[in-house]
Formats: C-alpha cells, structure tokens, sequence
C-alpha cells in the first residue's frame, strides 16, 4: 500500500539534527603583522595594527571615542560589553600604536575607526574597508582574529592568566583570582610592552 502523506512535501515533517558550526579563527602570522607594518603609512594598516595590539572586538573598537574613552595622557582606553567582566575593562596602548593613537587625536578624529577623513566607521562599514584593504595587500583575515592574535601573542610572551582575562575581558570562575588577586594598571601596560 502506497504511503499517504498529509502534505505534498512530506520532508516538512523531517527534522534534521543541528550541526553546530564554530568559524575557526586564525590568528595573523608573524609575517602577516609583519606586512602590516610595511603599510604602516597606509590608514587601515595602522587601524588593523591597533586592534591587534589592543585585542578589543572590532564593534568595541568601533565604539571608542577619544573624548568618552581614550585617555590620551595615560594611552589607555577604558570600556567594552558583552559581559561583566567587558564592561570598563582598561586595556593600554603599547608603544608600538601610540604614534598611531596620537596622530588621528591630533588629527581631530573623534574615534580610532575613521576613515581617511575622521569620519566615524560603523561596524558595517569598518568590515567592508577592512575586507577591502587586507584583501588588496594578501592577507586574508576577518576582523574577530585580530583580537585572537592579541590573545596568542600574550600567550606566546607567557603573560600571566589573570593579566589576559582583564585585558579581554573576560571573567573568572575562580574565587581566589575574583577577589584576592588585584592587578594595577602599569601590569598591564608591562604585559603589552612585551608583546
């Protein structure tokens, strides 16, 4: 007997299981920073090259204001989301992107992702430039793996666990880290310098 079906197209009624995709991240090569710091003249690079040295998500990095933010005297900037522990993280520019820091606030910018002309870029519009530029130079990276470049370059200088959390922002499951261990700001500038 043939089947009957209640419906002209019975797959309606198939539920396939959901496969969970991860986007593997991959951090910038050594040669790739590298490239970038050839192109340190060009104005993305030097955006790009902040991020990485920084670690913030590129919609944080978007958000930074150097009259919210940035504190130009100390070469910090204060903010995040995402969770708690995100939110007000202070995270030290090293030496290596100050100049960068410095020229677009003597530039007038009023953020760090601008384009050319200091006019503010959105997350949309940051991705579409920055796809187009590292495109147009050979590297092929989103902008999510400059912050795991960040990560792996602390951890390839054997920064200390809890130093990493406070820059990403992320929180902790351990107690004795949550409320004993406090770590000052000059750590965290120390721990950026050697990366």
């Amino acid at each position: 007997m043939p089947a009957v079906f209640l419906t002209e197209k019975p797959s309606e009624y198939v539920k396939r299981p959901r496969v969970e995709v991860e986007n593997e991240r991959i951090p910038f090569t050594a040669d790739e920073i590298g490239l970038l710091w050839k192109h340190k003249s060009d104005h993305m690079a030097k955006i790009i090259l902040i991020d990485i040295y920084t670690g913030w998500r590129p919609d944080e990095l978007c958000e930074l204001t150097f009259s919210e933010h940035i504190n130009i005297k100390d070469m910090t900037a204060q903010g995040g989301k995402k969770i708690e522990a995100g939110k007000k993280r202070i995270v030290p520019f090293c030496t290596k992107v100050q100049p960068f820091i410095k020229e677009f606030y003597n530039k007038g910018f009023t953020h760090i992702v601008c384009d050319e002309d200091g006019n503010p870029l959105n997350y949309s519009k940051y991705y579409r430039a920055y796809k187009d530029y590292t495109n147009g130079i050979g590297i092929k990276h989103r902008p999510h793996e400059c912050r795991h470049t960040f990560t792996t370059l602390l951890d390839n200088a054997d920064i200390n666990v809890k130093i990493k959390k406070l820059l990403l922002g992320h929180s902790s499951s351990d107690v004795t880290e949550k409320v004993y261990t406090h770590k000052t700001i000059e750590q965290l500038k120390e721990a950026v310098e050697k990366i």
